[in-house]
């Protein structure tokens, strides 16, 4: 998404580097402890340069793509989820 505000505002990066990351209690996972399987928290960490382009506008860039990335939306808010299961016998 980076890229993405980047061209629709006629800035050409020079280098972009995405990062990203998890914290998370693998005892919940396999069921060794009572805390959750998933993560407890995540990270991204941006690198970004463009020539001539100030470092607020770049930052003003990563602000955009993160509030309209869909993986930083589904990570900051509770998401439906359904199962369906279909087993041999039910074909």
């Amino acid at each position: 998404m980076v890229a993405v505000r980047a061209a629709q505002e006629g800035i050409v990066l020079d280098y972009l580097r995405v990062t990203v990351g998890s914290v998370s209690d693998d005892r919940g996972m396999l069921g060794l402890a009572d805390v959750h399987p998933g993560p407890t928290e995540s990270c991204a960490r941006i690198e970004v340069s463009a020539k001539g382009v100030s470092p607020e506008k770049l930052r003003e860039i990563v602000r955009w793509a993160e509030a309209h990335s869909p993986v930083a939306d589904a990570l900051t808010r509770p998401v439906p989820h359904r199962l369906e299961i279909e087993t041999g016998a039910d074909a």
